[in-house]
């Protein structure tokens, strides 16, 4: 197991972040306004200030159209980066509508 720093862990999270919401030119106020967190939030995010909540984190993975697996992929175990790698590059080569059933099996077993 790899060594976790998690103020190394919050500021490549913001890296991540600020990187994805340039590319998608999108202001802090347009995420604020998308997520419903203030831009003030965001901006501390982005600077590795606040690591922020897993609810939080998940709204901007989606925004941004982020694996949320990716995110921590430079702190995991190599062969649970492995193994996750190499089920999400086979995820993203199905349809949206393949993708969607494999979301609801995969529902199905954690609720039952």
């Amino acid at each position: 197991m790899k060594d976790i720093n998690y103020c190394n862990i919050n500021r490549h999270i913001a890296k991540v972040f600020k990187n994805h919401r340039k590319r998608n030119n999108y202001t802090q106020e347009n995420v604020a306004e998308l997520t419903g967190l203030s831009a003030k939030y965001i901006s501390q995010l982005e600077r590795g200030i606040s690591g922020g909540t897993l609810e939080t984190i998940l709204k901007l993975c989606n925004i941004y159209n982020i694996p949320q697996n990716s995110l921590l992929e430079p702190f995991l175990n190599d062969s649970i980066v492995d193994s996750n790698s190499e089920f999400s590059n086979k995820f993203q080569k199905l349809c949206a509508r393949e993708q969607k059933a494999i979301i609801k099996l995969i529902n199905y077993f954690l609720e039952n």
